[in-house]
């Protein structure tokens, strides 16, 4: 879920800004695997150009969400960014003598996906999801890559730029990765499966070109592995409503409903017929 922080500041491009914000949100739920929680984000994306996110995050604990969190935060301009036709709502889910624990929605639409090509960040892989040719990519970045941010890790650049300078400045970053291994050494050493319920799904207009390691069904892609999602997950599909899909793909429904229907007729057809059998009453 890594941002290039230099993208936040670019000011002619709002929906990038938001691309990345959201990102920092979503990485966020990672702090749940420390309380054993839920984090679940569906994205579905639309062959108009544009696609919306469904994030759940619940704590069974109380350490992170508690009945005086406020939701709204996480849908506020300071950390989402604007976009144009982009909305972002968020409100609170559960309640404190819930088994599922307290937490937050978050519902984001309309949030457009950029040409590959035409990118003016220099780097498309900075972008959530981009378009290239007739294919959706979508890049979720490891956790550990985005620890800092993307707002981290802009408060730690001012630091650097404000600080006396010299060696030790340079050194700084270093030391505070270095002093945050070991948790996540500890961290990676139990799989975060036993502590935290983590799922990722990706809807895309057409057929999966690539899973990623995913589980494919039909045009969706979903990763339930807690620790495959903190290192991070790629996948790219059709961005044409429809395209590479088998006609079973396509109509597989149609035709399970309409065999199914079919053996309901001719099971009630049987069972006339027996009922009008001579010598039956």
């Amino acid at each position: 879920m890594a941002a290039d922080t230099r993208i936040l500041s670019h000011r002619s491009a709002p929906g990038r800004a938001f691309r990345a914000r959201l990102l920092a949100v979503a990485a966020g739920t990672a702090a749940l695997a420390l309380s054993g929680c839920t984090a679940h984000m569906d994205m579905r994306l639309d062959a108009s150009g544009s696609y919306e996110v469904d994030l759940v995050m619940r704590d069974t604990t109380g350490t992170v969400f508690t009945a005086d969190t406020d939701c709204q935060e996480l849908a506020a301009e300071s950390l989402v960014g604007t976009g144009e036709g982009v909305t972002v709502t968020a409100s609170p889910v559960g309640s404190a003598d819930d088994a599922d624990g307290l937490g937050c929605e978050v519902h984001v639409t309309g949030v457009p996906i950029p040409d590959a090509a035409a990118s003016d960040s220099g780097d498309a892989s900075d972008l959530l999801v981009v378009r290239d040719g007739d294919l959706y990519v979508v890049r979720i970045a490891g956790y550990g890559s985005t620890a800092a941010g993307p707002e981290g890790a802009g408060q730690a650049a001012t630091a650097d730029s404000e600080g006396a300078g010299g060696e030790g400045a340079g050194d700084a970053p270093a030391e505070a990765a270095g002093g945050g291994s070991p948790a996540t050494d500890a961290a990676t050493e139990e799989s975060l499966n036993t502590v935290v319920d983590a799922r990722l799904s990706i809807t895309f207009p057409g057929a999966v070109v690539d899973a990623g390691g995913g589980r494919v069904s039909g045009t969706t892609v979903t990763w339930d592995d807690a620790d495959a999602l903190y290192d991070g997950v790629t996948a790219s599909g059709r961005a044409t409503a429809g395209a590479g899909l088998s006609a079973w793909d396509r109509y597989g429904a149609w035709i399970a409903a309409g065999v199914a229907a079919a053996g309901l007729a001719v099971g009630a057809a049987v069972l006339r017929r027996h009922r009008r059998r001579p010598g039956r009453r």
